[in-house]
């Protein structure tokens, strides 16, 4: 068997009907055995032999990574002047070097904070002065959630009905009616077909043209909780898809 010459030191034994080579590790140099067709891998890929795993992993580390790009590199505070290392990929994103925290956050004060982008605008509701950057600026800015509830409310909401949100339903429509509305639709949503038992409560009664007078049969139909806020926005829609069905 015709070994290849390398730098490498060895010895061969036989083991049944294989043959083993003696080499050193080259993390720990440590000696262990080989098998012959392994041994010849590593010479001609010109890899380096390691005994174990963990002697792998030690040994490619640092500039024997195969990620390896340089290092830390020696940077200079912006702020203090001091002399520091860090990573390439640490930079930071305004292209400024800064050696601690303490540094970075009075960088970014004054005319260089980020805060100098924002342009200033006023409530619509309480007409506090504040600031936001430009994306995020509409046609109507609210300086917090508070204010931004309390404008839509009234005839501010989109669920505004001529002021009639607390009118009273007639009497006529009475339980009696919605038990009778909730038969003829066999206890089950118009819409999606959900069961009254699989709604854990009764079916609501919904008037198609949103009229709270108007408690004629053909203008009442079933709806889960779900269907039925689903109907109370854009109206028009289903007012024409509810009359094209028929309900008697």
């Amino acid at each position: 068997m015709n070994i290849p010459k390398c730098h490498i030191e060895y010895r061969s034994i036989k083991e049944g009907r294989r043959l083993l080579i003696f080499i050193n590790c080259s993390y720990c140099k440590k000696e262990y055995t080989i098998r012959i067709g392994h041994f010849k891998t590593i010479i001609a890929r010109g890899n380096k032999n390691y005994c174990s795993k963990s002697c792998a992993s030690s040994d490619k580390v640092g500039e024997n990574s195969r990620s390896w790009k340089g290092g830390k590199k020696e940077y200079k505070c912006d702020y203090c002047g001091k002399l520091f290392f860090r990573n390439k990929c640490h930079q930071d994103r305004t292209n400024k070097n800064a050696c601690s925290v303490e540094c970075r956050h009075k960088l970014h004060k004054g005319f260089n904070s980020p805060k100098k982008h924002r342009i200033k605008v006023n409530c619509l509701q309480c007409g506090i002065e504040f600031e936001l950057i430009p994306c995020r600026i509409h046609e109507k800015n609210f300086c917090n959630q508070k204010c931004f509830g309390e404008y839509h409310r009234g005839k501010n909401s989109s669920l505004w009905v001529n002021g009639n949100t607390e009118y009273e339903y007639p009497r006529i429509f009475s339980n009696k009616l919605k038990d009778t509305v909730r038969e003829r639709d066999e206890k089950k949503c118009v819409l999606c077909g959900l069961d009254e038992l699989k709604n854990e409560r009764k079916l609501s009664v919904h008037h198609i043209d949103y009229d709270r007078e108007n408690c004629s049969m053909n203008n009442l139909v079933s709806l889960c909780d779900v269907c039925h806020g689903k109907t109370h926005g854009n109206r028009n829609y289903w007012i024409e898809y509810f009359k094209n069905k028929n309900y008697n």
